[in-house]
């Protein structure tokens, strides 16, 4: 990374090499460190890629697709991770993956893994279909045909469960029909 100056690019000491970088000319890299306000945001951005690029080498393609840099203060990095599972693999490779941006970044310290709450949705509510008027019927059969016991009251009740839910399916129907020939 380079800090910008009158009109010559000096090394940034924050930068893993030690080497001017020049952004080629007329890219809006260039117009970045060459303004005075958008410098010290061009350097920050630049920063943040370069650590990214470190994050990324060596970690598998899924949780480098679920995480990312998010931010580089006093010496720490900040991970963002897109769920639970991803923080979890991090945490568990926090000392590799540490080492690696502290050889990018002598200037790294420490690392903070956090969990975007924004991207973590819920699941979809399941739709549970009830079992067909057949399958109800086939369940209460297996129950009359099981000796008494704990599995015979456990198919009788699915049976039951199942057979209100078939009953219930239809009487929306009925109600509808009922009601049509009333009027």
């Amino acid at each position: 990374m380079a800090r910008a100056t009158e009109s010559r690019l000096e090394p940034d000491p924050m930068a893993s090499d030690s080497k001017p970088r020049s952004p080629a000319s007329g890219s809006v890299e260039s117009f970045l460190f060459r303004s005075a306000t958008l410098a010290p945001v061009a350097q920050r951005l630049h920063l943040i890629g370069a650590l990214q690029h470190a994050y990324q080498s060596g970690l598998p393609a899924w949780l480098t697709a679920a995480s990312r840099v998010a931010d580089f203060d006093r010496g720490v990095v900040l991970i963002v991770a897109d769920h639970g599972a991803a923080a979890t693999e991090l945490r568990q490779s926090q000392p590799t993956v540490l080492a690696r941006l502290q050889r990018a970044n002598p200037a790294v310290s420490g690392l903070r893994i956090a969990v975007n709450s924004a991207a973590v949705t819920a699941p979809p509510p399941r739709r549970r279909r009830p079992a067909s008027a057949s399958a109800a019927r086939a369940l209460d059969g297996l129950a009359r045909r099981l000796p008494d016991g704990n599995l015979r009251g456990a198919v009788q009740s699915l049976a039951r469960h199942h057979a209100q839910a078939v009953s219930d399916q239809h009487q929306p129907f009925e109600d509808e029909k009922q009601r049509d020939d009333r009027e």
